[in-house]
C-alpha cells in the first residue's frame, strides 16, 4: 500500500511539472524521428542523422563549416549552406530551433548518399479555423549526407535537384535551366552585356568572375534548389542572389534578372536602403524597369509625406521601399555621379541588434548630408521626380 502511494505521488508530481515547466522538458529533446525513419534505421543512417543534427545545433561558425562538404565550401564560400542563406534563421539559430524542433520524416539512401527530409514545426500544433494561425510546418528541408570511406559530410540538394537541367553558357554566365523552360539565348547574351556594363560603371572594367544562373518556371521549383521542399520561413520568392556563391536563382523564367545581377556584381552592401536602392535604380524590380516601377509607385504614393516615408521605411522588403530607395539613390547619382554612390557604400554604420529601420534612417541622413539638403528638401526633390509620372 505504501509503495502504491509513492507511485501515485510520483505520478502526480510528474504531471504538475509537465504543466508548469513544459518548455524545460521539451528543451532536452533536440529532434524527433518519424516512425518510418526508426523502422528503416541502420548504423550509417544514424550517423548521417547525428551529423545533420549536430550541424543544426553547432553555435560556432568555424566548427559548423567543418561538417559540410569542403568542395561546396570552396564553391559557395559563406553561402555554402544554401537554405541557411535564405533567412531560415530569422530569429537566430538558437531561438528558431528551440521554437521549431527538427522532425526527421524520411531518409532516402542511394549508394553512399543519404537524403534527409526534415520538417520544422512548432512543439504544440493545432489547426485553426483561421488560416492566418496555420503557420506550421514552417519549413520542410532536404539535405544530403555523403559517405566517403568512413567519413560523412553534408551537402546541398542542388546538384541532385538540377541533375537533368539544361546548360548554356553566355560569356561569364553559366545557365542551368529547368527542362520545361525554353532557353532564350539572345536574352542570355543581353544579361552578360548588362553584367559588363554595371561592372565597368562601378569598377571601370569588365566582369571577370563566373556566375551560376539557375532558371526555373516557379518559385516552388527554385525553392527546391536550396533544399526547401516547402518554404514558409526563409522561402524564396521569384528570385534570390547568393553573393558569396556568385549564383542567382530565378523562379519566373527570367534569364536577365537585372535587379539580382546588380546585387551580385556590386560589392556586398550591408544596408538595405542603399543595396536595394542601387539594385532597383539600375536593374528595376521584378519584371519592371526603374521608370515603370516609379510610375506604378507614383499612382499610390504621390505626394510623399513624413507619414508615408515612415511606413515605407518600416517595411524594407516591400515594393514601395525598393522604389523609394532607388529614387533617393537617383538623386545622388544625378548630383555626385557614381563616385557619390561608391562613397555611400563605404563605412556603413551597423546598429546593435540590427535595427534595420534605424540603419536606413542613418543612410537617408548620409544622403541628405552628401547633397547638402535637409530630409524635407530631399523628399520635395523626389516628389518632383515622381510627379512627372502622374
Amino acid at each position: 500500500m505504501k509503495k502504491r502511494n509513492i507511485v501515485i505521488l510520483t505520478l502526480l508530481i510528474s504531471i504538475i511539472i509537465l504543466f508548469i515547466y513544459p518548455g524545460k522538458l521539451f528543451a532536452a529533446q533536440k529532434y524527433y524521428l518519424h516512425s518510418l525513419v526508426q523502422q528503416t534505421m541502420t548504423p550509417d543512417i544514424e550517423k548521417a542523422i547525428n551529423l545533420w543534427v549536430d550541424f543544426l545545433y553547432e553555435e560556432n561558425d568555424s566548427l559548423r563549416k567543418t561538417y559540410w562538404s569542403q568542395d561546396e565550401v570552396e564553391r559557395f564560400g559563406d553561402d555554402y549552406c544554401l537554405f541557411c542563406t535564405s533567412f531560415f534563421y530569422q530569429w537566430g539559430r538558437a531561438i528558431t530551433l528551440n521554437r521549431l524542433l527538427p522532425y526527421i520524416i524520411y531518409v532516402e539512401e542511394k549508394d553512399s548518399v543519404f537524403i534527409i527530409t526534415t520538417m520544422f514545426m512548432e512543439k504544440s500544433f493545432a489547426l485553426s479555423d483561421s488560416s492566418l494561425k496555420n503557420q506550421s510546418p514552417w519549413g520542410i528541408i532536404k539535405v544530403v549526407v555523403e559517405k566517403n570511406n568512413n567519413s560523412f559530410a553534408l551537402k546541398n540538394d542542388l546538384s541532385e535537384e538540377a541533375r537533368f537541367w539544361y546548360r548554356f553558357e553566355a560569356g561569364n554566365i553559366n545557365y542551368y535551366v529547368e527542362p520545361t523552360v525554353k532557353i532564350d539565348t539572345a536574352v542570355c547574351y543581353e544579361a552578360n552585356n548588362y553584367v559588363n556594363y554595371i561592372s565597368n560603371l562601378w569598377y571601370g572594367k569588365d566582369y571577370i568572375n563566373k556566375i551560376e544562373y539557375y532558371v526555373a518556371p516557379t518559385s516552388a521549383a527554385v525553392n527546391k534548389l536550396v533544399g526547401f521542399e516547402f518554404g514558409f520561413l526563409g522561402g524564396i520568392g521569384e528570385g534570390y542572389t547568393l553573393i558569396n556563391a556568385k549564383a542567382i536563382l530565378s523562379g519566373n523564367k527570367n534569364f536577365n534578372y537585372k535587379h539580382e545581377l546588380t546585387h551580385l556584381i556590386l560589392p556586398e552592401i550591408p544596408n538595405q536602403l542603399l543595396s536595394e536602392g542601387l539594385a532597383t535604380y539600375f536593374g528595376g524590380t521584378g519584371d519592371l524597369d526603374f521608370e515603370t516601377a516609379v510610375k506604378k509607385f507614383s499612382e499610390k504614393n504621390y505626394p510623399l509625406n513624413d507619414e508615408k516615408i515612415k511606413d515605407i521605411l518600416d517595411y524594407p522588403v516591400f515594393f514601395e521601399f525598393y522604389v523609394f530607395s532607388a529614387l533617393a539613390c537617383e538623386q545622388v547619382y544625378k548630383s555626385k555621379g557614381i563616385d557619390g554612390l561608391r562613397e555611400l557604400s563605404k563605412n556603413i554604420i551597423k546598429t546593435e541588434g540590427e535595427d534595420f529601420h534605424k540603419e536606413n534612417k542613418i543612410m537617408l541622413e548620409r544622403i541628405c548630408n552628401m547633397l547638402g539638403v535637409g530630409e524635407s528638401e530631399l523628399i520635395e526633390r523626389v516628389n518632383n521626380r515622381i510627379k512627372s509620372f502622374k
